[in-house]
């Protein structure tokens, strides 16, 4: 994102998840924190303009005059959220902590709860009804791949990202067969689990 006084500075927000005002002011708050600048929150062309010019951009209009033209080349440079809540399920707690890591580079994801085997996972899964889990599948009480079936019945509208060591072709297959399931490696994690999570929002 451009720094204030870079020019061109505006955030976009076209997808908007809100579940409840925390979340809102979570990213109201680390836009403003990473673009030095009030935030409008909302989707429209309005919004996008009012904050760009909160943020000191140069529109090329007068005050409250602002041209199609303008509001292009700001577009250009908007960045797009989209929130999540998300579940993490592992029972390891040190790789619990390592995906908490890697998702931190995406303040407008929110860690809602963790699991530490598959039945805590679907328990969670009902109560909380995540948008994203994160699911190991080797784990006591009850394995990944059975849990995920069991989440998709009891919160059909979760993405399920599995995330494992097991890179078995019969397993991986298993996973995706669930359904509305994704498959990362634990040896890929820093550089696709973000990934992965990003396009299972977008097929949400």
């Amino acid at each position: 994102m451009a720094g204030k006084g870079d020019g061109e500075v505006g955030v976009g927000l076209r997808v908007l998840r809100m579940r409840d005002d925390r979340g809102v002011l979570h990213l109201e708050k680390s836009i403003r924190e990473q673009a030095g600048c009030e935030v409008v929150v909302g989707s429209n062309r309005a919004a996008g303009l009012k904050l760009a010019k909160n943020c000191n951009v140069d529109l090329g209009q007068s005050e409250g005059c602002v041209s199609e033209a303008s509001y292009s080349r700001v577009g250009r440079v908007m960045t797009h959220f989209a929130l999540a809540r998300i579940l993490i399920v592992d029972d390891s707690p040190g790789w619990r902590a390592r995906v908490r890591e890697i998702l931190a580079a995406h303040p407008e994801w929110e860690i809602i709860s963790e699991a530490a085997d598959g039945q805590e996972a679907v328990r969670e899964a009902r109560e909380l009804q995540p948008d994203i889990v994160v699911l190991d599948i080797g784990m006591p009480r009850l394995n990944g791949i059975e849990a995920a079936k069991m989440i998709r019945q009891k919160s059909p509208k979760s993405r399920i990202v599995f995330l494992t060591v097991n890179n078995d072709s019969d397993v991986v297959k298993a996973a995706l067969d669930v359904g509305q399931t994704a498959y990362v490696a634990k040896a890929n994690a820093a550089t696709r689990l973000c990934e992965a999570v990003a396009a299972s929002l977008r097929e949400s």
